[in-house]
């Protein structure tokens, strides 16, 4: 199932309670579990060389216009659509789960447009270790930005740290006369098949069913993720920090 795996911890509950009854295999496509900088950062994390983590920082944007090619966005938001990979990526490099946030929103320019829901996204949280986040999504970088996302993702420990820049990682770049790119050589989108690793997370899966190897989320992390993030929404509405309690 995409990720999140639902929008209320009670429907998250009801989808794994359903797979569990019916027998079927169940997996949600946190997909940047299989992406390269994002392992070399679980690796780098587990294998103690940047210490105990402290802090981490994750950026995930799109520009308005993915917000306004999407027909229910309205209905969603970038909490939902970004934040979600970046929740759950964040616990599953450091191994730990976010137990309290606070949040922040604000809105008006997609609400000009007629799409209903938040421009900014920005949580502060803090982790069972002791560990500290911050998470910045939006929906309005401008449309002359030189790829449709803007990632970022940073580790900060006692004896190092990591830094991903997923987007403007320069490994290509195309200028025309008005015009800059950094091209995707993560996931191109070259040929007929989806290539790089949001194919390797549907591999994944495959190998899971037919029993080769573990689910690379399952329902329960999924779950997890989504009660984060509803404690996000809680906080933003009370004004106050909120606690994931159970999950």
């Amino acid at each position: 199932m995409e990720k999140p795996l639902a929008t209320t911890v009670e429907d998250a509950q009801a989808i794994v309670a359903a797979a569990e009854t019916n027998g079927v295999t169940l997996m949600v496509d946190f997909h940047n579990r299989v992406n390269p900088p994002f392992v070399a950062a679980h690796e780098a994390v587990q294998d103690g060389r940047l210490g105990r983590v402290e802090y981490v920082y994750a950026r995930l944007s799109n520009t308005i216009g993915v917000a306004s090619g999407i027909r229910w966005a309205s209905a969603s938001s970038s909490l939902w659509f970004l934040a979600s990979h970046m929740v759950d990526i964040a616990q599953w490099i450091m191994r730990d789960r976010i137990v309290r946030v606070t949040a922040k929103t604000v809105s008006g320019t997609l609400e000009s447009r007629g799409i209903t829901t938040p421009d900014v996204f920005v949580i502060m949280a803090e982790f069972a270790s002791g560990a500290i986040g911050t998470f910045e999504h939006a929906w309005i970088l401008p449309n002359s930005h030189a790829t449709a996302k803007d990632l970022k993702f940073e580790l900060l420990g006692s004896e190092g740290s990591v830094l991903i820049d997923g987007s403007h990682n320069r490994a290509v770049e195309i200028y025309s006369a008005d015009t800059a790119r950094f091209p995707d050589v993560m996931a191109p989108p070259y040929g007929e098949h989806l290539t790089g690793f949001i194919m390797d997370s549907i591999s994944e899966f495959v190998d899971a069913v037919a029993g080769r190897r573990p689910v690379l989320a399952t329902g329960e992390e999924g779950i997890q993720v989504t009660a984060v993030l509803c404690a996000v929404l809680e906080s933003i509405e009370t004004g106050h920090p909120v606690e994931i309690i159970g999950y």
